[in-house]
C-alpha cells in the first residue's frame, strides 16, 4: 500500500510540473487531484499505478485538459512576468560583473600595470631598541 502511495505522489508531481497556471491555482488543483486519487486507491484496494492511469488518464492528459481551460491571456502574462524577472536578473549580474572588471582594470593601471612589492618596516618600542642596540654592540 505504501508503494502505491509513492507512485501516486509521483503521478501528482508530474501533473504539477506540467500545469500552466498561477502557483496558488496549481497547488489547489494538484491537491484536489491527489485527494481524488488517494480516495480511489483506498476505496478500490488499488495496488498498481496502472489502475490509476486507466481511471484518471496520464499526467499529460490531465494537464492538457486543465491547460486547455486556462485563458491564453493568463498564460502570456505568466510567461511575460517570468521573462521580465529573468532579464532583470541577467542585467543585474552583468552590471556587477562589469563594475568588478572596471575596478580590477583601474587598480591594475594605478600600479603602472605591474604588481608592487613593498618592504614592511618593523617599528620597535624604545626598550626593544635599546635591547637590539646592546645585542648589536
Amino acid at each position: 500500500m505504501n508503494n502505491i502511495k509513492k507512485d501516486a505522489e509521483a503521478f501528482v508531481a508530474q501533473i504539477k510540473s506540467n500545469l500552466v497556471c498561477p502557483d496558488g491555482e496549481k497547488n489547489r488543483i494538484t491537491k484536489d487531484i491527489e485527494n481524488s486519487i488517494l480516495d480511489y486507491i483506498e476505496e478500490n484496494g488499488v495496488n498498481d499505478i496502472s489502475e490509476v492511469y486507466s481511471q484518471f488518464g496520464t499526467p499529460q492528459e490531465i494537464c492538457a485538459q486543465f491547460n486547455a481551460e486556462v485563458e491564453p491571456k493568463k498564460i502570456k502574462k505568466m510567461i511575460s512576468i517570468r521573462k521580465t524577472v529573468l532579464v532583470g536578473v541577467i542585467v543585474i549580474v552583468a552590471m556587477v560583473a562589469l563594475s568588478l572588471i572596471i575596478t580590477l582594470i583601474d587598480a591594475h593601471k594605478d600600479y603602472g600595470g605591474y604588481g608592487v612589492e613593498s618592504e614592511v618596516e618593523v617599528l620597535h618600542s624604545s626598550e626593544e631598541q635599546s635591547t637590539i642596540s646592546d645585542e648589536e654592540s
